[in-house]
Parts: structure tokens; sequence; C-alpha cells
């Protein structure tokens, strides 16, 4: 990633908008002003523009960094241009605010907005989703590292390294976990020791539970406890069989005491009822009077219906005739009322023939006037188009004047088109052997420094190997000692036994004398011999493997060094028949990459200036092809113009003459002395035809009333003599059927018509009462026989009464719940025997599982955690080996910077397991062939130490990762401490990598101005920060 770009607008220190131009200042570049005037800041919107968030302490105050110089309503965002692998991209972000409301005082909070864009042939185009949390994820996947690597690789904040440097070996473990891969490393350690400790707590959780079990259950009683178990229930089976006889037999005599029981009860209740029918006889016969008159009654209902119904048809007729002959008495008047109406009609129907004469001729009028507008609004367009073609004459008279002129301009850089052309096409090939030698000179600096970084790996292994094979021939030569050692400790042995079977005066068995002043003692050795031999062995089998691990890494090693040096050889071989190609010479040195950058701008230069000069000619060749053709066309316009201009003078002759023909036949179609305008004609027409309509409606409405006026009153006197003729008739049927209905009461035992309705009844009640009497009369009849069964039945039985049998049930149910309770016991007794017994097999098999799956995860996690015979940790190791990388890549710019004296090295400590130490630096001094560690080396020699420490990371970091490009390093402060020599040399090893990398450095010392044209000068002032820059000469 190399910036190009940046905008930084109300941020930070700086007011309004603020750009800094990173392409025009060069490879290295210095950033200079006071303290506090914002020179890191710059460095923060970048790191804000990448991430949302800024390195250092103020990290998480994104907030804090919106300028306190602007207005509340101004935007503060940063916008970030930058090229990555030969693509520019650009992103803007805004930061987060509040904004409070000026009329309610409200405050909210406005979030912070993210674009990405990508270039596309010169056109900013959106790169990826809108959404925010997915552009995050695009930048990050750009740039490959995370905010604290970004920090800490490309820039370098003040005194970061240095702090590195001089760290803890667990403080330097953090900073380098976070910088290279080691989540699988530190993921193996937490799962193995997870799974350690779940398998410990599993396996503590069964041996308690077997503990708690043995508490409860003997499994050398099981057979015996069985045993008894067993006998109990067979006799507590057998005692229930019997009671369950007993109890069935005595269950049969309770329930046929019951039924007599029940029996002696519905007897009581059938003698009530009985009594309960005859007490109602008296009811009965009342209500079987009351059946035999309305079954009298019911035929004579029909009369009375009929001479109801007869007389309400005469009242209701009576009150219809009145009606209609108020309603005819009302037509009559409306009729004699339209017939007074008659003459105006008259009066109508005249005005309405003369109207439709006016409209014949109002229409012919129209017609023509119509004609007449038409007419005189196209001599109107016919004048303005007569003077539009005249103005067209006159201008294409001065545009081919122009012409001419800009012709005669445009002939001289049309003359050069051929040599520009020429020219472009000698500088694009220029061009493209710059970029590809820029191309080729930064992989050779690159393969160069990986080269130095695998002979000092191959040098520091060559070391291990020859300390190991010493380690190796010391031990051996130890085992030696050992084993004589044990030889001499078993003669000593020997004869120690012979000398404690001696006794005074009697012959030693191997020297042969009675006397024995000095007998042998044994050895009291607070080891074994065999113990120490063994150790030592497993020892020499330790070194022997060591040895050819080391042997395996130096082949390796060497396999890596000369595939560098290889790759090294054929970029060599590219630059110099590229070179050959361009120089005519083979024997020319691969130039440094700021030798190939210089020699890139200057070929991109000359080629942006060719490429103007012939777009300049070949511009002015197109215009004059327009020319030309632009005045071959003129002639045929204007002959063409010409005859327009003939053709619309004869039309608006033409035109004239007709509107005065048209305008006579207007007139003559009035014979009144009044003639409107024609524009008002169809207006006329108009008002005509509406008076037309009116009239025409007022006679239609009328003929219609007075039409149906006299059908009305014609009806209403017809209807009027039907009902006089209908009520007649109905007053003499009335009177015949109130003879017939008087003569049919008398026969049927009745006074009158009032006693007939009183004694009628409607057909349910008369069903209702044939029912109820009946019902009466089965219910006495079966309330008598049924006592007289049950008395029979209860006197039958000779059993005991119900209260005795259920007392005789309940004594055997009792003994029998007795014995079903005995027989429960025995039978959870035997289940829990059988449950505990089958919960002890299991238990004891899963123990034995558990605890050998166990012991295998507990040493796995011993041995990754460091709890091992070399007291080393897993992750301790790798990062061992990736701070050897970095130092390896560090030394070879520490060791030009410093002249050969002072190289950086990892203590070796980490390989003796001690985990405190084990990522320890020190300082190995060439002058005096001592290290010493990192806190010794003065202000000047830590920055030194520290910018190649910073350097090699970055090399170490893009090594591993080839998709990361680190395209620019920046450095903040550090220089003040360094001597003019030193900074020479500091300056020097910069200028070396500004050929593939571009460099800038903050700085307040004044050396550095003059030594470094380019800069970025910030200036403090009343009203927030400013920002110049350019070349100083």
């Amino acid at each position: 990633m190399k910036p190009e770009k940046i905008t930084l607008k109300n941020f930070g220190p700086f007011n309004g908008t603020h750009i800094v131009d990173f392409t025009t200042l060069g490879d290295i570049f210095l950033i200079y002003g006071k303290t506090g005037a914002g020179k890191t800041s710059i460095f923060d919107a970048i790191a804000y523009a990448l991430y949302g968030n800024i390195p250092g302490g103020r990290k998480g105050l994104i907030k804090e960094m919106r300028s306190h110089f602007a207005d509340e309503t101004e935007e503060s965002a940063v916008e970030l241009i930058f090229s990555l692998a030969n693509k520019r991209y650009r992103i803007r972000r805004a930061l987060p605010t509040e904004r409070t409301n000026k009329k309610t005082g409200k405050i909210t909070d406005v979030p912070e907005t993210l674009t990405l864009e990508k270039d596309a042939a010169g056109i900013w185009k959106d790169y990826g989703n809108a959404n925010k949390s997915e552009v995050k994820e695009a930048i990050l996947n750009l740039i490959g590292l995370s905010l604290d690597e970004f920090s800490r690789i490309v820039l370098l904040p003040q005194g970061e390294f240095a702090q590195f440097l001089k760290q803890t070996s667990s403080a330097r473990k953090q900073v380098l976990a976070k910088l290279f891969p080691m989540e699988r490393y530190t993921q193996v350690i937490a799962s193995a020791r997870d799974l350690a400790w779940e398998a410990e707590a599993r396996l503590k959780v069964k041996e308690t539970s077997i503990n708690e079990l043995q508490a409860r259950y003997d499994p050398s009683l099981y057979d015996e406890s069985l045993l008894t178990i067993s006998t109990g229930i067979q006799e507590g089976r057998t005692q229930r069989q019997h009671f369950l006889d007993l109890y069935s037999k005595q269950s049969r005599i309770c329930e046929q005491a019951k039924v007599v029981t029940e029996k002696a009860t519905a007897l009581i209740q059938a003698k009530k009822d009985h009594e309960n029918y005859a007490a109602d006889k008296e009811k009965i016969a009342t209500k079987e009077e009351t059946l035999v008159l309305a079954k009298k009654a019911a035929p004579l209902l029909f009369r009375i219906e009929q001479r109801n119904d007869l007389m309400s048809q005469q009242e209701a007729g009576a009150l219809e005739l009145q009606k209609t002959t108020e309603r005819q008495e009302e037509a009559e008047t409306a009729l004699t009322e339209l017939k007074e109406k008659q003459a105006t009609i008259a009066l109508c129907k005249t005005e309405k023939e003369t109207l439709l004469l006016q409209q014949q001729n109002l229409s012919i009028a129209v017609g023509i006037a119509k004609a007449i507008l038409k007419e005189t609004e196209k001599l109107t367009e016919t004048k303005k188009s007569l003077k539009t073609l005249r103005e067209t004459i006159a201008d294409k008279t001065r545009e081919s004047t122009v012409l001419n002129t800009k012709l005669e301009e445009l002939t001289e850089p049309i003359s050069h088109l051929e040599e520009r052309t020429e020219k472009k096409e000698t500088i694009e090939k220029k061009l493209h052997y710059a970029r590809q030698l820029q191309d080729l000179s930064a992989e050779f600096s690159r393969q160069t420094l990986a080269v130095t970084a695998h002979s000092g790996a191959a040098e520091k292994t060559a070391t291990r190997l020859n300390q190991a094979t010493t380690d190796l021939s010391i031990a051996r030569a130890e085992l030696q000692d050992s084993i004589a050692e044990r030889e001499r400790n078993r003669m000593e042995h020997l004869a120690a036994t012979i000398a404690e079977s001696l006794t005074p005066g009697t012959p030693c068995p191997v020297c042969g004398s009675a006397e024995h002043p000095q007998p042998a003692l044994r050895a009291t050795d607070a080891f074994d011999t065999a113990d120490r031999i063994e150790a030592k062995e497993r020892q020499c089998q330790k070194l022997e493997t060591s040895i050819e691990i080391i042997k395996e890494e130096i082949t390796t090693q060497k396999a890596n060094l000369n595939t560098a040096k290889e790759r090294e050889y054929e970029t060599r071989e590219k630059i110099a028949v590229l070179m050959s190609l361009q120089e005519k010479s083979t024997e020319l040195e691969p130039p440094t990459p700021s030798e190939a950058a210089e020699y890139l701008k200057n070929a991109s230069q000359e080629m942006q200036e060719a490429v103007n000069a012939l777009t300049q000619s070949q511009k002015a060749l197109r215009e004059a092809e327009i020319i030309r053709k632009r005045r071959a066309t003129f002639s045929g316009e204007s002959e063409k113009t010409t005859q327009e201009l003939e053709a619309i003078s004869q039309t608006l002759a033409e035109l004239k003459t007709t509107i005065a023909i048209n305008t006579t036949r207007y007139k003559e179609t009035f014979q009144q002395d009044s003639i409107p305008d024609p524009a008002f004609a169809e207006e006329a027409l108009e008002i005509c035809k509406s008076r037309l309509l009116e009239l025409d409606g007022k006679i239609r409405v009328f003929e219609a009333r007075f039409e149906a006026a006299k059908i009305n009153s014609a009806k209403l006197s017809e209807r009027k003599k039907q009902l006089e003729q209908a009520s007649n008739s109905l007053k003499t049927q009335t009177e015949i059927v109130l003879a017939e209905l008087s003569e049919s009461c008398i026969k049927s035992g009745f006074s009158d018509a009032i006693a007939v309705t009183n004694a009628a009844r409607e057909t349910f009640e008369i069903e209702r009462l044939e029912k109820e009497i009946a019902e009466w009369k089965k219910g006495y009849e079966n309330t008598k026989t049924e006592a007289a069964r049950l008395s029979e039945e209860i006197t039958a039985w000779k059993g005991p009464d119900l209260k005795t049998a259920e007392q005789e049930l309940n004594v055997l149910a009792t003994k029998l719940s007795q014995v079903e309770a005995l027989l429960e016991e025995k039978n959870k007794e035997l289940s829990s025997l059988e449950s505990l017994n089958n919960q002890w097999i299991t238990l004891e098999k899963e123990r034995e599982k558990q605890s050998k799956d166990a012991g295998v995860l507990v040493a796995l996690s011993q041995d990754l955690t460091g709890v091992n015979s070399e007291k080393l940790s897993f992750d301790a190791w790798i990062l061992g080996t990736y701070l050897e990388e970095i130092t390896a890549y560090a030394n070879t710019r520490l060791e030009r910077i410093s002249d050969g004296r002072y190289r950086i090295q990892v203590n070796n400590s980490y390989k003796k397991g001690n985990n405190l130490t084990g990522l320890d630096l020190e300082i190995l001094d060439a002058y005096t062939g001592k290290t010493r560690p990192t806190g010794t080396l003065s202000g000047g020699e830590t920055f030194m130490a520290s910018i190649s420490l910073a350097l090699g990371l970055a090399d170490s970091i893009q090594a591993r990762s080839g998709g990361i490009q680190l395209d620019a390093v920046f450095i903040d402060e550090g220089f003040g401490s360094l001597d003019e020599t030193t900074l020479e040399k500091a300056i020097g090893i910069l200028d070396e990598i500004r050929g593939h990398r571009m460099v800038g450095i903050i700085s307040h010392v004044p050396e550095l101005r003059s030594r470094i044209p380019s800069r970025i000068e910030i200036t403090k002032t009343q009203t927030g920060s400013t920002i110049s820059q350019g070349e100083i000469v």
C-alpha cells in the first residue's frame, strides 16, 4: 500500500480543508513543525481512513479528533487515495459527531460514513457493496494488516520499537503474538489444556460416584441378599392369593345385600308415588271435562273466523273509497291549472321555429370563420418563417468567414503530426523499459536482502550444530566414565560381600590370609550407577536426535539460500538483458531502486509531453476535416435557402387573397346589421343552441304533465265506481254468515259465539290435555303393580344385612393390604439390589476407560504448556523462531549502520526452557566479542537498533505473506540522538529502501532539513494548523 494523496477536513488541529500530495514529494521526505502543530495527525488520518481508529494512547477517542476550530455544522472527514498492486483506490470516511437542534435544543448523534472506490480508467467507481461492514472488510482484505500490525510495520510511532527492543520476554511475547499468526498454536495449547482438565474432571466425578455407591452397596453380599429377598417374595405371593379368594366370596355376598337394600328403598318410593297419583284424581276429572267442550267448539271456530274476516274487509273497503274520492278531486284541480298554461306554451313553440332558422345560418358562418382564422394564423407563421430564413442566410455568411480563418490557424500543428507520432512511439518504448527496469530493480533488492537473511540463519544453525556436537562428545565421555565407575562398583560390591563372610582366624578365599585388618566396605552412593548410565544414554540419544534435526535444518537452509541466490542471479540476468537492449552494453551494473524510479519518472514526464503534443496535432487534424466538410455543405444549402425564400413569398401572397374572399362570404351569411367578429361566431352559435334546448325541454315537460293529468283523473273515477260495488256485496255476505253462526251455536249447546270462543282450545293444548290424562292413568297402575312386586322379592332374601356383610369385607381388605405392602417392599428391595449392582458394573467400566484417556490428555497438555523435560512451551518455541528471522533481517542493516560492530541476537535461554526469558534480545558487540543486554545501549545506539528491527520486522512479514505489499514506511522522531556520522548512515539505509518504498520522517533535527529537500511543514496558528509542502532547493 502506497499513499498518493490525503485530504483532511476539520481533522485534529487542522481547520478547513488541507491536502497532502505524496506523489510530488519523491520517495523520501521530511515532516517538520513545532511540538503540537499536528505532524503526527497526518499519520493518524491515514490510520483513521483505513481502520476507522487511530493508534497509540488516543485509540478509541475518534470523536475527539474532530477539529475544535470547526463550526458544529461543518463536516469532519478524511479522504485517502492510495495505490496497491498497480491499482488505485479512494477511501472517504467522515467522523461521527453530535448535532444540536437550534429550535428544540435536542442533541442527535450523526454516525460515521464510509465509502471505498476504485479507479477504473480515470473514473472512480464503488468497490464492492455499499454496506458499511462489508466495506470495512474489503479494506482489511486489501491492506492485509490489522491496525496494530499497521502501526508497528508501516507507521512507526515515537519510541515504540525502542520500547520493543528493551521489553521483557513476556511483554515482547504479547507484541509478537499480535504480529504473527499464533492463533492456531494458542488454540492447540488451549484445546489440549481444556481436554485434559475435562478428562480429569470427568474421572474425578466418576470416582466420586463410585465412592458414594460403595457407602450404600457392598457387591460381595449380592448373592446372599438376592436369595433372602426372593424367598420373602414367594411367601408373600402365597398369602396374597389366600386372602384374594376370601375377599372375592365376601364381595359377592355384599353385592346381594346391597341389591335387597336398594329394593326396600324402591318399595317406599313406589308407595309414595302411588299416593301422589291418587291425590291428583279430581284434577284429572276437570281436565277431561275441559277436553270435551274444546272438541265441541272446534267445528264452530271456522264460522266465527269467516264472520270476522268479512267485517275486516268491509272496514278496509270503506277507508279506501274515502281516500280515492279525495285523490280524484286533487287530479281534477291539477288538470284545470295546466289548461290555463297552454297559451304560454304556444308562444314558446313560435320562438323555437325562429331560432332553428337562425341556427342554420350561424352554422354556415362558423365554418367560414374557422377558415379565416386558420388562414390568418398561417399568414402570421409564414411571415415569421420569412424573417428567420433571412437571418439564417446572414448567419451562414458570417460563419463561412470564421471557418476560413480557423482553417489557416490549424495548418501549422497538422504539419508536425507525423513527426510527433514517431516521437511518441519511441518514448513509449522507453517508458515500458523503465517500468520493467523499476520492477526488476525492486525485486533484485528484495532478493539480495533474502540471500543475506538466509546466509545469517545458516551461520547461526551451523554454530548450533557445533555446540550440539561438542555437547554430544562431552556426554559420551561422561557415559564412558559412568560405565567404568559401574565396573569399579561391581568389584567393590564383590569384595564387600566376601568381607562380610570373613571371620577372624579363617583364611581369606582370595588372598589366603587369616588376618583381616581392613576388610572391604560397601559403597553408599546416593544414586545408583545404572540410573546415571541410563540418564547419560538418554542425554546422548536426545543430542543425537537434535544433531540430526539441526542437520536437516542446515540442509533446508542451504537449499533456501541456493534458491535465493538463483533467483537473485536470474533477476540480475534479466536486468542485464534489459539494459543491453537499451544501452547497447552488457557490462552495466543493476541500478538501485531509487535510480530506476528516477529513470521512470523522467520517462513518464517525456511521455506526457509527447502525448500532449501528439494530441494537439490530432485534434487540429480532426477540426480541419470538420471545417472542410462544413464549407462543402454551404454551397448546396445556399441554393436551397434561396428556393425556400421564393416559395414562402408566393405562399404569403396566396394567403392574403384567400382571406379577403372568405371575409366577404362571412358577411353575406348575416341578414342583420350587427355582424359578430369571426372569432366570436362559434360562441353565438352555442348561445342559439342553448336557448333552443331550453325551449324544447320546457315544451316537452308541459305536454308530458298535461297528458299524465288526464290519464290519472280517468283512472281514479273508474276505481271509485269499483269500490262502491264491492262494499255493497260484502254487506250482503256478512248478514248471511251471522245468521248461520247463531243457528250452529244453539245446536252445539253454546249460548252465543262468545261462549264458543271461551271453550275453544288450540290443537297443541288439546293434545297436551289428552297426553296428561293418559300418563296419569298409566302411572297410577304402574306404581301399584311395582309396589306389590318389590314387597314379594324382599320377603324372599334370607342372608345378612348390608352393614354386617360390609364389616366382614373391610376386615379381609385390611389383611390383604398388609400382605400387598409387604410384597411391594420386597419387590422394591429386589429392584434396588439389581439397580445398585448394575450401576457398580457400569461405573467400574467407565472409570477404567476414563482413567486411560485422562492419562494421555494430561501428558499432551503438560508437553505443550512447558511441563516437560525441556521446560519449553509450544508457543514460546514458535515465537522464538519468528524472532530469530526478524533479527536476521534486522542485522543486515544494523551491521552497516554500526560499521559492523553490533548484531541483535535472541538469547538462547529459551532453548534451556526458561519461559519467562525465552524471547530476550541481546546485543553482540564485535569490538569486545561479548554480548550485553539491550538496555545498556545509548540513545543513538538504541535508535540504530530499533529502526533496523522495525525494518527487519517489515521484511519478515512481507517475505512470509506474499499478498501483503508494504510500499511505504513512516518514522516518527528518534534522529535527534544520533551523531553526524551515524545520522548519515541511517539516512543511507532509508535511502536504500526508498527505491521500492516511500519513506516519511518526522523530526526536529535541523540537519535532516538540509539533507532531505522534499518536506511538509506544519505551522501552528491561533485559528488552527496549516500544511505547506514542496522541495527546498
